[in-house]
C-alpha cells in the first residue's frame, strides 16, 4: 500500500478530498518549499511574514494563522484519541470553527454566515495589487494581475464549487471578480497551495467557455446585491426565493443583461459565489462611479435608494411631493396633523447616505446611529405614521398603477383609522375630476379642489369618537 499523502495545514479538508492524487502531491510538495529551512516555522508563520513585507493585507495573514492554529488542535485532538474517517474529520472542523464564532452578530444573521471552506480562496504567496474604487472592473485593474496567478485562483475555487454549482463557472466568475478588483480589503478570504498544472487545466477549461457571461456576472452581482441588502436587510432568503429572484431579475433586466440570473442558480449567484465582496466595498465602489460611464445608469439611479426600515419615512416624502407638485399640501398643513417638513428633511437625510441609517450598519464599516440620530429618525418616523390615512388614500385613488400605488408601507398604519384612509380615498378621487376652468388651473388648485379641502376640514373637525380613538393608537406608535 502506498504510503499516505499528509495533507498541509494551509489546505481545507474539503479541498483536499476532491483533489485528484496527483494534486494532493502537487500540493504537498508546494507546501514543504515554504517552510523555512530550520523546519521550525510552520507554513501559516511564513505566509503572515511573506504579508508583512510584501503587502498583503492583515486580514489575509491572520486568516492563515488562525487557520493554521486550528488545524493544529484538531490534530492535536486526533493525535489523542485516535483515527477518524473523513466525515469524522469534517464534523470535529466545523465545531472548532463554530467555536470561534460570537453567539449572536447582526451582520452575521442579516449577510448570513459562510463556512470558511465557501471562502474566496487565494494561492498561498499570491499578493492581491491594490485597486481603488474606481479602477474596479477597469483595464487599469484587470493589467495588475498575471496569468499564473489567475490559473490558480479559478483552480482552487473551482475545486470548492458548492453541490448544484457549475464548478467552471464558478471558478471562473471569482477568478473575474479577483481580476476587476472587488478583493481589496475584503475579509472572508482563505489561503491554499497552488495546485499544479493550473494554468493547463485553466486554458482547457476556457477553451469552450463562454468568458463575457462570468464577466458581467463578476461586475454586475456585487452590485444587484448590495442593493437587494440594503433596501431588504439581506441578500437573499431561500423561503421567498420567487421575491428575491423578482428583484434581482428586475436589476439585470435594467442594467440590459437580463442572462446574468441564469449565470448560476440564485442560491449560489446571490450567495456563496460572492458573498466574500463586502456590502462596504461595493459602496464605496457604487458611490465612486455613479454617474459615469463604467456604472449601469440602472445602479447610479438607486444610489439613494432608501434602507430597510426607512420607508415609513421615504415614501411619505414622496406622497408629500406629490401633494406639494399638486397644491395640496399647503392646505393639508393648515390642518396640524403632523410636521411635514419633518418628514421630508429626514428623508433627504438619509437618501444623502443610506448606510448610516441601515440596520446593519457594521456591514459598511460604520457605527450604529447615535442616540440623538436615533430619536430624530423615531420621531420622524412617528410624524410619517400620522400622515399614513392621507397617503394611503391617495396613492389608492391616484396611483393604483404607478410604482408609488404598489408601496405597501402605509396600510398597516392606514388599516387602524379606515374611516379616515377611506374619506382621504373619496376626496382625492372627486378632486382628480375636478373641472379645469384655464390652463393655469391644471398646474394649480381650482377653485372646486379648494372647496372639496373646505369641506374636508370641516368633516376633520367633526370627527367621531371611535376615529379619535384611532388616532391615539397611531400616536402611541
Amino acid at each position: 500500500m502506498p504510503p499516505k499523502i499528509e495533507r498541509p495545514a494551509t489546505i481545507a479538508l474539503e479541498t483536499w478530498e476532491v483533489m485528484s492524487e496527483a494534486d494532493q502531491i502537487a500540493a504537498a510538495a508546494a507546501a514543504a518549499a515554504h517552510t523555512t529551512d530550520s523546519g521550525s516555522k510552520s507554513t501559516s508563520t511564513k505566509s503572515k511574514k511573506k504579508a508583512e513585507t510584501s503587502g498583503t493585507t492583515s486580514e489575509d495573514a491572520d486568516t492563515g494563522s488562525t487557520d493554521a492554529a486550528a488545524d493544529a488542535e484538531l490534530t492535536s485532538f486526533v493525535d489523542g484519541v485516535g483515527s477518524f474517517s473523513a466525515t469524522e474529520r469534517a464534523l470535529l472542523s466545523l465545531l472548532l470553527e463554530v467555536n470561534g464564532q460570537d453567539a449572536y452578530s447582526n451582520e452575521a444573521q442579516a449577510l448570513g454566515r459562510l463556512g470558511k471552506n465557501e471562502y474566496l480562496i487565494l494561492p498561498i504567496g499570491f499578493v492581491p495589487p491594490t485597486v481603488t474604487a474606481l479602477e474596479v472592473g477597469t483595464k487599469a485593474s484587470t493589467s495588475k494581475f498575471k496569468l499564473k496567478d489567475l490559473a490558480e485562483i479559478y483552480v482552487v475555487n473551482k475545486a470548492v464549487a458548492p453541490a448544484g454549482a457549475d464548478a467552471v463557472k464558478y471558478g471562473m466568475a471569482r477568478m473575474e471578480a479577483v481580476k476587476m478588483g472587488w478583493v481589496t480589503n475584503q475579509r472572508e478570504i482563505t489561503r491554499a497551495a497552488p495546485l499544479a498544472g493550473a494554468v493547463t487545466t485553466f486554458i482547457a477549461d476556457l477553451k469552450d467557455f463562454d468568458v463575457e457571461a462570468a464577466r458581467q456576472a463578476a461586475y454586475l452581482v456585487p452590485f444587484a446585491a448590495e442593493h437587494v441588502f440594503r433596501t431588504t436587510g439581506h441578500h437573499y432568503l431561500s423561503g421567498q426565493s420567487g421575491e428575491y429572484d423578482r428583484k434581482y431579475g428586475q436589476l439585470f433586466k435594467s442594467c440590459l443583461a437580463d442572462k446574468v440570473a441564469e449565470y448560476q442558480p440564485p442560491s449560489v449567484l446571490y450567495h456563496a459565489l460572492f458573498h466574500w465582496v463586502s456590502p462596504a466595498r461595493v459602496w464605496e465602489v457604487l458611490t465612486a462611479k455613479a454617474g459615469t460611464d463604467t456604472l449601469p445608469e440602472a445602479f447610479s439611479l438607486r444610489v439613494s435608494s432608501a434602507p430597510a426600515g426607512t420607508a415609513i419615512i421615504t415614501t411619505t416624502a414622496a406622497v408629500i411631493e406629490q401633494l406639494e407638485a399638486a397644491a395640496l399640501l399647503d392646505d393639508f398643513k393648515k390642518l396640524k396633523l403632523a410636521n411635514f417638513q419633518e418628514v421630508k428633511n429626514m428623508s433627504a437625510m438619509i437618501k444623502a447616505n443610506p448606510p448610516k441609517y441601515h440596520k446593519v450598519p457594521h456591514a459598511y464599516g460604520l457605527q450604529p446611529l447615535n442616540a440623538a440620530d436615533r430619536a430624530a429618525v423615531e420621531h420622524a418616523a412617528a410624524e410619517a405614521i400620522k400622515i399614513a390615512p392621507i397617503a394611503q388614500g391617495f396613492i389608492e385613488a391616484l396611483f393604483a398603477n404607478a410604482a408609488l400605488g404598489r408601496a405597501k408601507v402605509f396600510k398597516k398604519h392606514a388599516d387602524e383609522n379606515p374611516i379616515a384612509t377611506k374619506k382621504a380615498k373619496a376626496f382625492f378621487r372627486s378632486a382628480s375630476r375636478a373641472t379645469v376652468v384655464e390652463i393655469k388651473d391644471i398646474f394649480a388648485g381650482t377653485a372646486v379642489t379648494d372647496a372639496k379641502l373646505r369641506r374636508a376640514k370641516k368633516m376633520g373637525a367633526q370627527k367621531s369618537a371611535n376615529e379619535e380613538s384611532d388616532d391615539e393608537t397611531d400616536d402611541e406608535e
